[in-house]
């Protein structure tokens, strides 16, 4: 009887153990989960600054092009005067 009381104990001991073990396991995988979502939420903050940078950088661009066609333009303009000696 003695030695069946010990098993039962150490098989006790053993489902305890292995409780406690699953309750780490399941705890360190909510940490992973949260670490994850943590990082996919910061992936797409800058995903979307990248966006918005992209566009910013398309409009300095077209404005860019915008300022060299009017420069074009001056310049022949004062090309014309000078041809006509108003310049």
């Amino acid at each position: 009887m003695e030695q069946v009381a010990q098993q039962v104990q150490e098989v006790s001991a053993a489902a305890e153990e292995m409780a406690a073990n699953t309750t780490r396991v399941v705890n360190g995988t909510r940490n992973i989960s949260q670490i994850a979502e943590n990082t996919s939420a910061g992936t797409e903050n800058i995903a979307a600054a990248t966006q918005e940078q992209t566009a910013t950088m398309e409009e300095i661009s077209a404005s860019a092009q915008i300022l060299a066609n009017l420069a074009d333009n001056l310049e022949q303009a004062v090309a014309r005067l000078r041809q006509h000696n108003f310049v």
